[in-house]
C-alpha cells in the first residue's frame, strides 16, 4: 500500500512538472516598441532588446521598425494608435513632444521618476531634460542630444597665419578670420565660413544676440524683435555685404560645403556632432571650437528619446524598457556610431564619446557647448511651422527680398498656426 502511495505521489509530482512546463510563453507580458532608423540603427535596437529581455525574462518585447525619418515614424505612430495597437514604448524627436503631448498620447512619467530610487534625472544633460517636458510634467526620457560647434580647416588656418579659434573668439572675431580666409574669383573663390541659415543654426545667431523667435507664453512670434531682426541681417551680410560666405546659389547645402571644407575652399562651418561622421572619411586636418560670442553665448540643441504611449496596457513594464532604453549601456552603444552626444552625463565623459582614437581631437567642445545649449521653443504644429518658414527664409537667403519683408511674412506665418 505505501508503495502505492508513493508511486501516486511520484505520478503527481511529475504530472505538476509537466503542466507547469507546458504554461504558454503568454504567459509572459508582451510589450511592442516602435522604433526608427537605418539598418545599422536597428542593430543596435536588436542587440539592446534582447540584452532586456535576459534582464527581465518575465517581459517579451516585440519591435516595429519604421525606416524613414522622424515624419515617418509619426504617422506610423498615429496609424498604431488609430487601430488600438498603438506601441508600448517608441522612439521620439522633440519636435514631437507638443502635439502627442496636446493629444494625450504621451503617459506622464512624473510619478515613475520620483517612485524609482535607482533612476535620477539629474544624471542627465539639462537642455534635454527639459526638451521632454510639457505642461510641468517628464513625457520622455533623452536617447541622445545634439550642440552646435564651430569646424574649422586647420592646414586653411596655418596657410593664412590665423591661430586656431578659441572662446575669446566673438562676431567680430570670426568675421575679421574669415575675411583672411575669402580670396580669388569664379570656382578659385575662397571662402572664410559656410553661413548658418539652416533651421537650428538661424536660432543660435538669434539668441547669441540676445533676441527670441516666440514670446516666453510661446503663444505669439518674436521675430519682428529688434535684435532677432539685427540677428538675421548679421547673417544676411555674411553673404551680401561682407562676401566672406557664399550665397546659396555658390555652394547649395552642408554636403557640399563638408567637401569645400575638406578643400580648403572655406575655412569654417557652424555644423553638429553628426557631420564629424562625414568629415572623418576625408582625408584632411580639421578641428572643432566653440561657436564665436554674440552679445551672449548660446547653441541650439536638438534631442530624440523614448516615451511611453498613454494607452499601453502595461505602464509598469513600459517603464522597465523605457529607463532601460535611455540607461548607460544603451547610450554607450549610440555614443560609439559617433552620430550624436549622449544625453547621460557619464556617457558622455566616457570613452566612450570622448575616444581619443576618433577626430575631432577636441570633442570636449561639444560637451561644452551644450552648457549654453537651448531647446528650440517647440509648441503644436512645429513641424508645419518650420516647414514654412524654410520656405519664407528662402527669399532673404537667395538674395530676393530684405530682411524686414520676409520677417513681416514670417511673422504672420507663425502667427497663424500658432493660433491654430
Amino acid at each position: 500500500m505505501q508503495r502505492v502511495v508513493q508511486r501516486v505521489m511520484v505520478f503527481g509530482f511529475l504530472a505538476l512538472l509537466i503542466t507547469l512546463a507546458q504554461v504558454p510563453a503568454s504567459a509572459k507580458t508582451t510589450l511592442t516598441f516602435l522604433g526608427r532608423g537605418t539598418a545599422q540603427e536597428r542593430a543596435v535596437y536588436d542587440e539592446l532588446i534582447q540584452d532586456f529581455m535576459k534582464e527581465h525574462k518575465e517581459i517579451e518585447v516585440n519591435i516595429v521598425w519604421e525606416g524613414g525619418d522622424a515624419i515617418a515614424l509619426f504617422e506610423k505612430f498615429q496609424v498604431m494608435a488609430a487601430g488600438g495597437a498603438g506601441p508600448d514604448v517608441f522612439w521620439i524627436h522633440s519636435y514631437h513632444v507638443a502635439d502627442l503631448a496636446s493629444l494625450k498620447a504621451l503617459y506622464p512619467l512624473n510619478s515613475f521618476i520620483e517612485n524609482d530610487q535607482q533612476f535620477s534625472l539629474d544624471a542627465y544633460f539639462s537642455p534635454p531634460v527639459r526638451e521632454f517636458q510639457y505642461g510641468g510634467e517628464q513625457v520622455a526620457l533623452p536617447r541622445e542630444t545634439s550642440s552646435l560647434v564651430l569646424y574649422y580647416n586647420q592646414d586653411r588656418f596655418e596657410e593664412v597665419g590665423l591661430t586656431p579659434p578659441d572662446k575669446s573668439w566673438a562676431w567680430t572675431t570670426l568675421v575679421g578670420a574669415a575675411r583672411k580666409m575669402t580670396g580669388g574669383e569664379g570656382a578659385a573663390r575662397k571662402w572664410g565660413l559656410f553661413a548658418p541659415t539652416y533651421h537650428g543654426y538661424d536660432l543660435t545667431v538669434v539668441w547669441q544676440n540676445e533676441g527670441e523667435f516666440l514670446t516666453a507664453d510661446r503663444k505669439k512670434s518674436a521675430v519682428l524683435n529688434p535684435r532677432t531682426v539685427e540677428a538675421y541681417q548679421w547673417i544676411y551680410n555674411l553673404m551680401y555685404k561682407e562676401r566672406v560666405a557664399p550665397t546659396p546659389g555658390e555652394m547649395a547645402d552642408s554636403s557640399a560645403a563638408w567637401r569645400a571644407l575638406q578643400a580648403g575652399r572655406i575655412g569654417m562651418m557652424y555644423d553638429n556632432r553628426a557631420a564629424s561622421m562625414v568629415l572623418n572619411s576625408m582625408e584632411f586636418n580639421y578641428d572643432v571650437a566653440v561657436l564665436p560670442a554674440g552679445r551672449t553665448r548660446a547653441s541650439r540643441i536638438a534631442s530624440s528619446g523614448h516615451a511611453i504611449y498613454a494607452g499601453t496596457t502595461h505602464p509598469q513594464e513600459a517603464w522597465l524598457l523605457l529607463k532601460f532604453l535611455s540607461g548607460p549601456k544603451a547610450q554607450a552603444l549610440f555614443a560609439r556610431s559617433g552620430l550624436s552626444i549622449p544625453a547621460l552625463q557619464q556617457v558622455a565623459r566616457s570613452e566612450a564619446f570622448l575616444s581619443p582614437k576618433v577626430r575631432p581631437a577636441h570633442d570636449e567642445v561639444f560637451l561644452e557647448s551644450l552648457l549654453v545649449g537651448r531647446p528650440e521653443p517647440i509648441t503644436r504644429n512645429w513641424f508645419s511651422i518650420v516647414r514654412g518658414k524654410n520656405a519664407i527664409m528662402a527669399n532673404l537667403w537667395n538674395g530676393q527680398k530684405p530682411v524686414e519683408t520676409v520677417l513681416q511674412e514670417l511673422d504672420q506665418h507663425i502667427n497663424t498656426w500658432l493660433a491654430k
